[in-house]
């Protein structure tokens, strides 16, 4: 790992979000913080729940995983036309015979031009779901619409989650509006309070670059996104915070239960 501009870019950032911490102080950062951290864990928590639950309204559904006009023809139709080649079948042949190892050898050897950020972050949930008996009942053949309804479904959770985060961000300001911390007012801070407020201006700063960099993951399937997920990948400070994103990424998108999940976007998109 290296420094490069994905690292000065979020360098700024948090930079920014500790400089207002020590403005702030200790007990108005603390707030603040709190505030994020309860809206962001309800958002993903909810955000599958909510899904879920509104992939049953018909015209959600198809908006999100139709044959026409949605969000998984999009994604259909920017995929590489060569994942037309892997049937459903024959993967599930391969990993009969070899294991999650031998699948991954089908995509990393195809000649398919995935992005090897792409492959980390939504391979592994595609090569799951990829045997999954839910799967294997459907009228789906080849990999490409796979991809595309997994990548579907990961973009209407994050955009479900994004809303659910305004919604609460914008409660949670308003509810600071109407309760402001009771202090004096132009009262000094004393040192000890600024270096702890920029303490957490600094964590909160992380966890703005976090979301930023989840939400930059959902286009690393993309040929154009490549170089900057790569540029991202091999940077210091991105690169770790980056890990985390994936990993919560991952989390949000197994959250619900897999089953469930694949028999709603399958009748969605005319498959199951």
């Amino acid at each position: 790992m290296q420094f490069n501009l994905a690292d000065i870019i979020l360098f700024i950032l948090i930079a920014v979000f500790m400089f207002l911490g020590l403005r702030a102080g200790f007990k108005k950062s603390l707030v603040s913080f709190v505030c994020l951290a309860v809206s962001l864990l309800l958002s993903v928590l909810l955000a599958p729940v909510a899904t879920r639950a509104l992939m049953g309204i018909d015209s959600i559904a198809n908006l999100i995983a139709g044959p026409n006009n949605s969000i998984f023809t999009f994604f259909y139709n920017h995929l590489w036309a060569g994942l037309d080649q892997i049937s459903i079948e024959y993967l599930n042949q391969v990993y009969s015979y070899g294991g999650a190892t031998a699948v991954d050898a089908v995509f990393m050897d195809g000649g398919f031009n995935l992005s090897s950020v792409f492959m980390m972050i939504v391979y592994p949930l595609v090569r799951s779901a990829a045997v999954s008996p839910i799967m294997l009942n459907s009228t789906m053949d080849t990999a490409r619409h796979l991809f595309a309804l997994e990548l579907a479904y990961g973009a209407s959770v994050f955009i479900v989650g994004i809303l659910l985060f305004l919604i609460l961000r914008i409660i949670a300001a308003c509810l600071n509006i109407a309760f402001k911390f009771s202090g004096k007012k132009g009262a000094k801070k004393n040192p000890v309070s600024r270096l702890v407020g920029g303490a957490i201006g600094l964590l909160r700063g992380a966890v703005y670059a976090g979301l930023i960099l989840i939400v930059l993951s959902l286009l690393a399937g993309f040929a154009f996104m490549d170089t900057p997920m790569q540029t991202i990948s091999n940077s210091f400070i991105a690169g770790h915070i980056s890990n985390g994103a994936n990993a919560i990424t991952e989390f949000i998108i197994r959250s619900n239960p897999e089953s469930t999940r694949f028999e709603i976007l399958l009748k969605a998109a005319g498959f199951y």
